[in-house]
This record gives structure tokens, sequence and C-alpha cells, in this order.
């Protein structure tokens, strides 16, 4: 038995398949993994990677906030925005990750602030991603 999976945004339908075998993603309390049989769930989205394995096979997006709905085996997945992982080599990737955290500590106003936040935790997901693919490939 496989999960059902379909991932929204407001630019359409971005993954539609019936052959998933388990679902990772970004909750506001932590990761949470979908398997088959899963309990109905309706759960917050946080920026983070989600994870999507079919047998040995992963792909990874990075998701920017959400929700997502899991009702006997259909996970419905509603994005505000999704990009996949860049090709740009991992220690560029960290550069720009150090560089935004160093940033939030630096700025004061709290628009601001939140801004360089969000901004931190998109470079922390794309670089989490490119770790995680290279993990389960060697």
């Amino acid at each position: 038995m496989n999960l059902q999976v379909r991932i929204l945004t407001p630019d359409g339908i971005v993954m539609k398949r019936d052959d998933i075998d388990e679902v990772i993603l970004p909750t506001s309390t932590g990761q949470i993994a979908i398997l088959p049989q899963h309990a109905t769930l309706i759960t917050a989205l946080e920026i983070g990677l989600i994870r999507i394995r079919v047998e040995d096979d992963w792909t990874v997006f990075i998701g920017f906030g959400g929700n997502a709905t899991v009702i006997e085996n259909r996970v419905q997945i509603l994005l505000s925005t999704i990009e996949s992982l860049p090709k740009t080599p991992v220690e560029e990737i960290r550069e720009e990750a150090e560089r935004l955290r160093l940033r939030v500590d630096q700025v004061t106003e709290r628009r601001d602030k939140l801004a360089a936040a969000q901004q931190y935790k998109k470079a922390l997901a794309r670089l989490q991603g490119v770790l995680f693919l290279d993990a389960v490939k060697n």
C-alpha cells in the first residue's frame, strides 16, 4: 500500500503521485514522517525540507510554509512557495547560511529581524537538503 501525494502552490500542482512510500514534513512542532495507514492529520508547515521516498529514492523540496492534511493514505500539501534544491556547491550554501545567520544577529529593527530570520531559515533548509541527499547517496 502506498500514499497518494499532491503538492500544490498558488501557481498550480507541483506533484501528483500515488506510489509514495514515505513523506517527511517540517511541522511547527518538528519533523513528522507520514507512512501508509497514518492517522488522520491536519498540520501547519514551517520553512523546511519536504522529503518524499519511493522505494530507496528520495526527492527533496524546500517548502516555505503552508499546511498538510492526511486522510486515508492521501496526503495533500498546500504551500505558499516551493523550490528545488540548488545545484550550488555545498560550501557556497554553507557560507550563505552563515552570512545570513550573522545578519540576524546584527539587525535591530523588529521587522528587519523577522525578515532576516526567514531568509536564514530558507538558507538553512537548502543546506540541510543538500547534506541529506549527499548522505543518502553514500
